[in-house]
């Protein structure tokens, strides 16, 4: 808003978002960000984060996943949900538990 650039876009990573020791306030974070940024976002981040602040595989941590996906829907995002900061082995587990999450979000 402070450029007042259409050109100016947001990558959005929920796990990012969240401090060490703070999923327990993820709720008010989350939807705080998306007030601000829910406008703007052009791609999302799938990852996951853990009490400690380590960053895992999507699936694999604390991050409320259900809650990210249903501001991802209400704030009107259509783009690419991109699963990163995982080993390869970890990748179907991933993209079955996005999914899943996935089949149960919304749709806009």
């Amino acid at each position: 808003d402070d450029l007042s650039s259409p050109h100016v876009k947001i990558v959005l990573d929920a796990a990012n978002l969240i401090e060490p020791g703070a999923l327990d306030r993820q709720d008010r974070t989350l939807r705080e960000a998306f007030h601000l940024l829910g406008d703007d976002l052009v791609l999302a981040h799938a990852k996951d984060v853990t009490a400690d602040g380590r960053v895992v595989a999507a699936g694999r941590g604390g991050l409320d996943y259900r809650l990210y996906v249903d501001l991802l829907d209400e704030a009107g995002f259509r783009g690419a949900l991109v699963l990163h900061g995982l080993a390869e082995d970890e990748v179907a587990d991933s993209v079955a538990f996005v999914r899943a999450v996935l089949d149960r979000a919304p749709t806009g």
